[in-house]
């Protein structure tokens, strides 16, 4: 604003203009949380009605990780790992 004195009218428009701004400002924000939401809900039940895609894929990736991580343990802790199994069996 400038440093002119404003009549009745004239603050009255601009506080108008603010009012104006700020109500677009939240329906612009409510409609974003809306579209938010029908694109999760959407990513959600296309999930949910093709579990396959996603399972599978994450199958393929998690699955080399796994095994690597299972054969290394296994032959660093080997020998503990015997003496748990052996443990474990009935004793004769």
């Amino acid at each position: 604003m400038n440093n002119t004195t404003l009549t009745n009218e004239q603050k009255l428009d601009e506080i108008y203009t603010i009012i104006r701004a700020n109500e677009r400002r939240r329906m612009q924000a409510s409609i974003g949380r809306i579209v938010k939401w029908v694109m999760i809900i959407g990513f959600v039940s296309f999930v949910a009605s093709n579990p396959e895609i996603f399972v599978k894929k994450l199958t393929e990736i998690i699955q080399p990780i796994v095994m690597s991580q299972v054969e290394d343990m296994m032959t660093t802790n080997k020998d503990a790992l015997m003496e748990s199994v052996k443990d474990m069996l009935p004793k004769e």
